[in-house]
């Protein structure tokens, strides 16, 4: 054991088990990431906001059963979005028994993933199957807040990538 600043480390690992742990943790970062930014997105914009659902643009919730319909929609994304982030968290867990991740690691890989949760739902779900914006109803431009969001994902991919990057260095 090696003693830095008054506490004690194990010395670093060398060959496959720290690049094993090393994956292991950052995927388990990326993935926690992508569930947390589902979950966040449906908590927030879905049910306190309620600026849309996630299938409001074909399913307008103009009659009970079309909101039920999208409210069910929605409890389905945040299950599965409760379901990846046990799997980040299984990795992560996985991945502390071999070391441990540095803190700034484990939050580029959060906003990484969170970032990426961000850019596939603009992508796929505002853009390419037209499932629902950000911002829906009369005196809202859908596009603008679209923008907005993709925006802000790109900066958490380029902050998380900062971060996971300048400890590579």
């Amino acid at each position: 054991m090696k003693e830095t600043l008054g506490v004690m480390q194990r010395p670093a690992s060398t060959g496959s088990v720290s690049i094993r742990h090393e994956r292991r943790a950052l995927w388990g970062g990326l993935t926690m990431g992508f569930g947390f930014g589902g979950l966040f997105d449906s908590v927030l914009l879905h049910q306190i906001l309620q600026w849309h659902n996630v299938i409001s643009a074909r399913v307008v919730p103009d009659t009970v059963g079309h909101l039920r319909t999208n409210i069910l929609a929605d409890g389905l994304l945040s299950a599965a979005m409760v379901v990846v982030l046990g799997i980040g968290f299984a990795l992560l867990w996985s991945a502390s028994a071999l070391g441990r991740m540095p803190a700034r690691q484990l939050i580029g890989a959060l906003m990484l993933g969170w970032g990426g949760f961000n850019v596939y739902d603009s992508v796929v779900h505002h853009w390419l199957l037209q499932l629902h914006h950000i911002r829906e109803g009369p005196g809202h431009s859908e596009l603008a807040y679209d923008l907005g969001f993709f925006l802000f994902a790109l900066i958490l991919l380029g902050v998380g990538a900062m971060l996971i990057r300048d400890l590579r260095r």
